[in-house]
């Protein structure tokens, strides 16, 4: 793909996510190519329908996500309680949750569940490592798996009004290390009496 058409696909899909996360699925596909400073061929050269800017806009969260994974993978082997704190705190950082709120009564389309489906199996098993370096450190339970921390993620990194972020600006860290302690594994109440 040349560099001018990547620049516009990526521009597709920013000004995708800003229009779901502010009016749904229900947005205009020609708003969306005028936000992106496209016109609405090259949008729909990119993306022929709705649905498929929809899954573009989360195939791009999920790289967001892989982004996070990669930075923090080399931590692993010195600091694995960092690793692990620091990718979750990054993860909900990049608020997901908006996201997942809004595209959620469209992702039950059958179009869309299909795709989504092969698309989650892909993500359950590039987190897989990252969950089995947590478990092997005792950081994270043996009955938590991939799409429930990513619920969970995705609970927590909803936007917070923004007159609490300036009230409580730690707010948001200081609930990812509660969450991120309690997906530990508690040794205390797992050794016999």
């Amino acid at each position: 793909m040349r560099a001018d058409a990547r620049a516009n696909r990526q521009e597709l899909i920013e000004a995708g996510r800003r229009a779901i996360a502010e009016r749904g699925t229900a947005f205009s596909l020609r708003t969306v190519a005028q936000d992106a400073g496209v016109g609405i061929a090259t949008l729909y050269r990119h993306f022929p329908t709705r649905d498929d800017l929809v899954l573009g806009v989360v195939d791009e969260a999920w790289a967001r996500i892989d982004e996070v994974v990669d930075r923090h993978e080399a931590e692993w082997a010195d600091d694995p309680a960092s690793a692990w704190r620091s990718t979750i705190q990054e993860v909900a950082a990049l608020e997901i949750g908006a996201l997942a709120e809004q595209i959620a009564p469209f992702a039950a389309s059958e179009t869309v569940t299909a795709a989504a489906t092969l698309r989650q199996l892909g993500r359950e098993t590039r987190l897989a490592p990252v969950l089995e370096r947590a478990r092997a450190a005792d950081l994270l339970s043996p009955d938590v798996d991939a799409a429930s921390l990513v619920v969970a993620i995705a609970s927590l990194s909803r936007p917070l009004p923004e007159h609490i972020t300036t009230i409580l600006p730690d707010h948001r860290a200081w609930l990812v290390d509660t969450f991120v302690r309690g997906l530990a594994v508690d040794r205390a109440s797992n050794t016999d009496a």
